[in-house]
């Protein structure tokens, strides 16, 4: 099914129950780390005009006392049960998000060490929640996870989480986008030096970070950074600067940069900070099939980091050429 099947929880409950459509009750957001689940779990939220959605780890819902995983789960739904008993449909629509997922809902009977049988009762507790003889029509959980074939397939099927939505790693123009983002106040302050900010501009940063998640991405920008700040420091040590002193000199800026830009600026971000900070940068792999550590790995992590760094330098030249 499609996000579109969340069409149903922005109609009116009258309406949708005269024409027997019941509220999707869940929803499974999954891609490798660093996607922006967690943030699309909140426009979600936000779009559906729900409350504050409750955001729940997965891992802390284990715990080594007896029953206290399961009180956790319906301390979770009490608020959406009482105030359903209340106002019926009027209640205002109620938002469980569970990150990392996978971790307490794993495949009943597949962990042999589990002889407590803690964890199959977690997953029990939670489908009568969600799908049992007094489901709640106010509740939406969503369930973000990296590993979606490790959790019980009676959570997958229709009246739980039947909506699956892959959020995939972003493509050129998402990766663009994610890095003028990240980059807005360098760019408003001016703490790009002319090829650094040809090759953000020009998008040839964004063409050889294939394969970089959001967070990836973010990571990269603030790596480039740290190398300038790291120039920087150094060089006002140099100059007389002592640690603890009230204000380090400025750094020096374009004779053409405006006065409200570069006021208060501390550093600027060069172009071989980028490449430095390229070099280090190891994407996540795709599939835990190329995430070996062996020798092969090894070096076509080194090919790709040479790639990307003389893309780079290429597509930056080809941009600046004639200006």
């Amino acid at each position: 099914m499609s996000l579109a099947a969340l069409a149903s929880r922005l109609y009116p409950a009258a309406l949708t129950r005269e024409l027997g459509l019941a509220p999707v009750r869940g929803l499974l957001l999954y891609g490798p780390p660093g996607c922006g689940k967690t943030l699309l779990a909140r426009e979600i939220t936000r779009a559906l005009g729900a409350r504050d959605p409750k955001i729940v780890n997965g891992p802390e819902m284990m715990s080594k006392y007896v029953g206290d995983s399961e009180q956790y789960i319906r301390a979770l739904f009490a608020d959406a049960e009482l105030e359903q008993s209340e106002q019926g449909d009027a209640s205002a629509l109620h938002v469980i998000v569970f990150d990392e997922m996978d971790a307490f809902t794993r495949e009943r009977g597949s962990l042999a060490g589990d002889t407590s049988g803690i964890r199959d009762s977690v997953v029990n507790q939670l489908l009568a929640k969600m799908d049992g003889v007094d489901a709640l029509n106010n509740v939406l959980v969503i369930g973000l996870t990296n590993r979606p074939e490790l959790m019980d397939p009676a959570l997958l099927r229709p009246g739980r989480l039947e909506v699956q939505v892959q959020v995939p790693r972003p493509d050129h123009t998402g990766r663009q986008q994610i890095l003028n983002i990240h980059t807005q106040r360098l760019r408003q302050r001016r703490c790009l030096d002319e090829r650094a900010a040809a090759a953000l501009a020009s998008g040839a940063l964004a063409r050889v970070t294939h394969s970089f998640s959001g967070a990836e991405l973010a990571g990269l920008v603030r790596s480039a950074a740290s190398f300038a700040l790291e120039r920087y420091v150094d060089s006002a040590l140099l100059n007389g600067w002592a640690p603890g002193a009230a204000k380090a000199p400025k750094a020096p800026y374009a004779a053409d940069a405006s006065p409200e830009a570069a006021d208060g600026a501390a550093l600027e971000i060069s172009f071989d900070d980028l490449v430095r900070a390229l070099r280090e940068a190891t994407p996540t792999p795709h599939s835990r099939a190329s995430a070996g550590k062996g020798r092969w790995s090894a070096e076509r992590r080194k090919l790709l980091g040479w790639w990307r760094e003389a893309q780079l330098k290429r597509l930056t030249s080809e941009a600046t050429k004639g200006v």
